[in-house]
């Protein structure tokens, strides 16, 4: 028996001393029965695939959702960039007088 008092359960029983081996060895999915799943979809990483409706909820599928939100994203970056780029080229420099006003607002 283990310091871990699990000598009769299912993990002592697969040949695992200890309970973080299941993570690194990726047993977990087998203990459970969700490894038993050969095909995968390709960029998705979900066993409900691509969708874009669930077939075990009344919603959207995480990697149909994960597609808009990279989109948006993308977008932002994209739009964040060029909001900078056109700052730093083509903005004219302004005067601004440095009295108590401007120093009160730092």
């Amino acid at each position: 028996m283990t310091s871990w008092g699990f000598a009769d359960s299912t993990f002592f029983q697969m040949g695992i001393e200890h309970p973080v081996q299941l993570f690194l060895t990726g047993e977990l999915q087998s203990a459970h029965g969700l490894g038993h799943r050969q095909y995968r979809q390709p960029l998705c990483g979900d066993s409900e695939g691509w969708g874009p409706i669930s077939d075990i909820r009344y919603d959207f599928t995480p990697c149909f959702l994960d597609t808009w939100v990279v989109i948006v994203a993308t977008w932002g970056l994209l739009g964040g960039a060029g909001a900078l780029w056109f700052l730093l080229k083509k903005r004219t420099p302004q005067e601004v007088s440095k009295n108590w006003h401007f120093y009160a607002k730092l």
